[in-house]
């Protein structure tokens, strides 16, 4: 069930191939107004089993869905006109289906951003390690933006059980995990987007971890907080945790020489300015030419990256070649703020500095005068 303002949409999956219902409230009351499925639908899709929608647009999920592969699922993004009805505008789907994938038993959806859960899918090898995607809408169509997994993934951890989305800041249940207390202790996952680029930012886990409290079934992000749902803890009573959304990954504010500048020195160096303090982490920094060529390699850690405070300098040994067009890249985890975020890095898709080296000016000999 998934609820906004006034209006509420409930979902049925156990009835035919899913349906979901739409009550609006008048005063304390909530009446059935209408319903809808998904475009051939077929009966064990499970339409409806996830729902989660803002103002006109719905994502709902149909986990039992086989599309090429049994049970591999899928996900379908409606939009309401305005009058009373919802119309299926794309039906979104895994690129990396599996049987029993199960994508789309966890929906969340921000503005033109959906996140859908897999966690029967497959993560880096491992077994119902679990994955979630993101599409972004552009034009009439959604493509895929990102496939995420943890970092830590292992067979069996159900990653993408639940999700949630605030911003560009994803939430991300594996309540499966298993830690040093036990099994399916569970731990959930936030993840965060700059640019376009997603990367894990930290793990949670509860404090009091037991065997089977499956920590991250349940997840919502709030503002600064993010809930996570325990439904096997307290003898399955269920218990829920509050936690401090982690603040952003650094960003960068000011690039010298500025990116299309030319006249720039052959032996110049490269400052980045964040927008607060960093630390050197084991990331690598790269200067291309135009034609791709790799010109030089630094590591972060090396003594020609000097960082003081918030601005970073880099010193090339290379002398760049004049007329020249030069590209920086910077890798993720190249450094990092006080609470310990990334950096997500430098280049392709994301920004990247370019600049053009030029002789300097001749000047005449002899002054000349009247």
């Amino acid at each position: 069930m998934s609820v906004d303002g006034d209006i509420a949409l409930v979902g049925a999956p156990g009835k035919g191939s899913g349906v979901v219902y739409v009550f609006e409230r008048s005063d304390t009351t909530w009446t059935q107004v209408g319903s809808f499925s998904s475009q051939n639908g077929r009966n064990g899709d499970r339409f409806g089993a996830s729902i989660d929608f803002e103002g006109n647009r719905a994502v709902v999920g149909a986990e039992g869905r086989t599309v090429k592969l049994i049970e591999s699922g899928a996900a379908y993004i409606f939009e309401h006109d305005g009058n009373g009805n919802w119309t299926q505008e794309k039906r979104l789907e895994s690129s990396s289906p599996v049987d029993q994938g199960l994508f789309g038993a966890s929906v969340a959806l921000e503005g033109d951003t959906a996140l859908v859960g897999a966690h029967g899918e497959m993560a880096n090898g491992n077994a119902q390690g679990g994955a979630a995607y993101v599409f972004a809408k552009n034009g009439t169509n959604w493509p895929e933006q990102a496939r995420l997994t943890s970092a830590d993934a292992e067979a069996g951890d159900n990653f993408g059980a639940s999700v949630a989305l605030s911003g560009n800041i994803a939430g991300i249940g594996a309540p499966s995990k298993s830690s040093a207390s036990g099994d399916a202790t569970g731990a959930a996952y936030i993840f965060e987007s700059v640019n376009g680029t997603w990367m894990q930012q930290t793990k949670l886990t509860s404090s009091d971890a037991d065997p089977n409290d499956r920590f991250g079934s349940a997840v919502a992000l709030r503002g600064t907080r993010a809930v996570l749902g325990a439904s096997g803890d307290n003898a399955s009573q269920g218990a829920f945790y509050a936690f401090p959304v982690p603040e952003a990954a650094p960003e960068i504010i000011l690039v010298a020489p500025a990116t299309g500048s030319d006249g720039v020195y052959p032996n110049t160096d490269l400052v980045i300015t964040f927008d607060e303090p960093v630390f050197k982490r084991n990331g690598v920094i790269q200067i291309k030419d135009s034609d791709g060529y790799l010109v030089e390699t630094i590591q972060a850690s090396d003594e020609r990256v000097v960082v003081d405070g918030n601005r970073v300098t880099i010193y090339p040994r290379t002398l760049l070649e004049y007329g020249k067009t030069y590209e920086v890249v910077i890798s993720s985890r190249a450094f990092r703020n006080e609470q310990n975020l990334y950096f997500t890095g430098l280049g392709t898709p994301a920004f990247t500095p370019t600049f053009t080296p030029q002789p300097p000016p001749t000047v005449p000999l002899g002054g000349g005068g009247g």
